[in-house]
């Protein structure tokens, strides 16, 4: 990636530091810019140039790991043109944070940045740093459900003919009825690590399908130390041919999914292999529920395992 390409760069130049921040342009204009102070936090530089909008409020942040100040005049030094600048910017500063902290912090700034670069906008600006406030304020740790939820529809996009199609089709939120909508069908991923294909599925939602056109994909892994972790599927799908748009809807559905959860990123590595080979597909016509009428009244939620491989 390469925002954690220039922050080393940044980090093998501190024999230039001087007073305020040293920095690199992320674009041609400058708007955006990578710094860092002189505690080495990551920073990032937004001009203020582009916002003039008086209709907005900007409010100051300082949370236990990052910090938002708007419309700061800073002394700025590009390492590699060395020229110098005092100039207002708006300053998104991670702090307190060690080397995971800063490159999940550049990570998710990336996936922003670029949809300012599509937006440019004080509103949006706005929203982009409500989103950057609520991921640093709400710290948890992942359960494996969620993480080996998240590796498998990460699988599932790695391993289609259509990347960008695909990422198009994941959802939204986690509140989306389908992890993947497509105009003529929907995809709902199941992941497992036992050792058969038994899934838990929601017997509702099992007679919703019924109606739709759904396809589950069925996955079958096991955790291994020198498997591959949500940390590296990610990076192999930044490494493929996507939109700007793409790049950052999986930055922003991964972050979300973790939160601050950094350990999550690569806590757990499943047989990446094993996985493909398994891969199955399978409409969710074929897969028996229990009719309506025979559950007993009183009964709200009924969840069973099914195995596929009996289908």
């Amino acid at each position: 990636m390469m925002i954690l390409e220039k922050y080393q760069q940044l980090l093998n130049s501190t024999h230039l530091f001087r007073d305020g921040f040293m920095s690199l342009s992320l674009d041609d204009e400058s708007i955006f810019r990578l710094a860092i102070d002189n505690e080495l936090n990551p920073t990032i530089l937004i001009s203020e140039k582009k916002f003039k909008s008086r209709g907005w409020t900007k409010t100051n942040f300082r949370l236990d790991k990052l910090q938002l100040s708007f419309n700061v005049t800073c002394d700025i030094r590009d390492i590699n043109s060395g020229i110098e600048l005092n100039a207002p910017f708006t300053i998104i500063k991670q702090v307190n944070g060690n080397s995971r902290m800063h490159e999940y912090f550049l990570r998710v700034c990336d996936g922003i940045i670029t949809e300012l670069r599509r937006d440019l906008s004080s509103d949006k600006l706005n929203k982009e740093i409500e989103y950057l406030v609520k991921l640093f304020s709400s710290p948890k740790k992942s359960d494996e459900k969620s993480i080996q939820g998240l590796w498998g529809e990460l699988l599932y996009i790695l391993n289609s003919e259509d990347i960008e199609k695909v990422i198009t089709a994941w959802y939204i939120d986690r509140d989306n009825l389908f992890d993947f909508s497509f105009e003529d069908h929907s995809v709902e991923v199941k992941t497992t690590i036992k050792n058969s294909r038994t899934h838990t599925f929601n017997n509702s939602q099992l007679i919703k399908y019924k109606k739709l056109n759904v396809q589950v994909v069925s996955i079958i892994t096991e955790r291994v130390s020198l498997g591959k972790s949500v940390l590296d599927l990610w990076d192999e799908i930044n490494a493929r041919p996507i939109s700007t748009g793409s790049y950052s809807k999986v930055s922003r559905i991964i972050s979300e999914t973790l939160v601050q959860d950094l350990d999550g990123l690569d806590r757990y590595k499943y047989n990446y292999n094993l996985a493909v080979s398994t891969l199955r597909k399978i409409p969710s016509g074929e897969i028996p529920n229990i009719e309506t009428e025979n559950i007993p009244s009183g009964i709200i939620e009924v969840h069973i395992q099914i195995n596929l491989d009996a289908i």
